[in-house]
C-alpha cells in the first residue's frame, strides 16, 4: 500500500521508512506535479537515491 507524505505529518519516521526501504533494495519514487526546483527539496530530504518524477510527468 502506498503511503503519501503530507505537510502535516511528522517527517522523521517517514524519512526513516524511506531509508529502510532503500536499504532493503526497494526503489523509491516521488511523483509530483511540482516543478523540479520545488520537488528537489524532497530529494535533499530523502536522499540522492530517490527518483523524482516532476512537472506532472513532463520531465
Amino acid at each position: 500500500m502506498a503511503h503519501y507524505l503530507t505537510a502535516t505529518e511528522n517527517y522523521p519516521p517517514n524519512q526513516l521508512a524511506v531509508h529502510n526501504a532503500l536499504e532493503a533494495g526497494i526503489q523509491v519514487v516521488v511523483v509530483t506535479g511540482r516543478a523540479f526546483h520545488h520537488a528537489s527539496q524532497s530529494q535533499k530530504f530523502l536522499g540522492p537515491n530517490v527518483t523524482l518524477i516532476v512537472n506532472n510527468g513532463a520531465l
